[in-house]
């Protein structure tokens, strides 16, 4: 059961967060009437945001988004414990995601400031993600215009791609394994918009699986950023 609307209201209210990227304001926008959902774009959307920055070594623009981030993190603690006390997230183990954990978003944001600080830009990039993990909840708890697994597949690949950088081959292993399950729940529905980009995704998960085994992060990268932009596309198809 979903909070109340006066009470999600109150809570877009109170994010006062800016500067998310034109993308995701405009998913913001058309993704549904759920306050709880359109919180957690609009912050998802900076942690987005800021792994970008903090891959190309911009530092004060990393900084500012974390700004932003710890500025909307009570309205999105106060979010995480409302859905998890309604029920929300109930259908998170399918998604490669757990139940709402208003604790774990917290430390998420202490990593990311952090690792800002000593201008850790890998352990940053994990904070981040953890970051939107942690949100994945909030998304499927709201009607969306794209299923929560499309999110849940770009934080799995972008894992891959960290896990591969520190070298815990394991971790890379199974992040794999979880991009694939998930991609699985919206399959269908891209084969039918486009049997294309479906194959494509399939090959591209299967390569990035085969590469690994030879344990070479720099050879990761490029399959990443293509299933990253295969994402978008997905997106693009609801």
């Amino acid at each position: 059961m979903w909070l109340s609307i006066a009470a999600l209201a109150m809570v877009v209210t109170m994010v006062g967060v800016g500067g998310c990227s034109g993308d995701r304001a405009a998913k913001t926008e058309t993704a549904g009437t759920g306050a709880e959902s359109g919180l957690a774009l609009r912050v998802e959307g900076l942690a987005e945001d800021v792994q970008t920055d903090l891959d190309s070594g911009a530092w004060a623009a990393s900084a500012e988004k974390l700004r932003q981030l710890r500025a909307s993190r009570d309205s999105t603690v106060l979010a995480l414990r409302g859905a998890r006390g309604a029920g929300g997230g109930d259908a998170g183990p399918s998604f490669g995601i757990g139940p709402p954990d208003p604790d774990a978003f917290s430390a998420a944001i202490q990593a990311l400031e952090e690792a800002i600080a000593r201008r850790d830009r890998l352990a940053g990039l994990m904070a981040a993600n953890r970051v939107s993990r942690t949100l994945l909840p909030l998304l499927a708890a709201g009607p969306g215009r794209v299923p929560v697994a499309v999110s849940a597949l770009d934080v799995a690949i972008r894992d891959v791609e960290y896990a591969a950088e520190s070298g815990n081959w394991t971790a890379a292993a199974a992040m794999i394994d979880e991009a694939d399950s998930v991609y699985a729940k919206v399959r269908e529905h891209v084969a039918g918009k486009s049997p294309g980009l479906d194959a494509t995704v399939r090959e591209r998960i299967a390569s990035l699986r085969w590469g690994l085994h030879a344990h070479d992060a720099h050879a990761t990268r490029p399959a990443v950023d293509a299933l990253l932009e295969d994402v978008d596309r997905i997106e693009a198809t609801y």
